[in-house]
């Protein structure tokens, strides 16, 4: 699926899996500045649960216009909450009681 699709639709975050790691990525409405607010959807890669790949993540870069604000390679998931207003991803990885890593989206109203 297109991101213009999804963003025709006005979707806010695309979910998916991966076996082997956990990502947060979002594209850059300033692609100059990586505090810029994120152009929808964000990307949520909930995965790591199993065949891990250790230590491969020196090597990538997130491509230009796009901020990886996070990317683990451990096993975990993500716990997601909507409500009107906000979206919030908690990550969990490995043996961690808490998470380790919270992203808050606005919701497009």
């Amino acid at each position: 699926m297109g991101t213009a699709v999804l963003q025709n639709g006005r979707v806010d975050a695309y979910l998916c899996g991966h076996e082997h790691d956990l990502q947060y990525i979002r594209e850059l409405s300033d692609p100059g500045n990586v505090s810029s607010p994120p152009i929808r959807p964000v990307y949520v890669v909930s995965g790591g649960g199993s065949d891990v790949r250790h230590n491969e993540f020196p090597q990538y870069q997130a491509k230009e216009g796009y901020a990886l604000d996070y990317m683990v390679d451990d096993q975990g998931f993500v716990a997601i909450r909507v409500n009107t207003t906000h979206m919030i991803m908690q990550y969990y990885s490995g043996n961690h009681a808490l998470p380790v890593n919270v992203e808050v989206l606005t919701v497009q109203q």
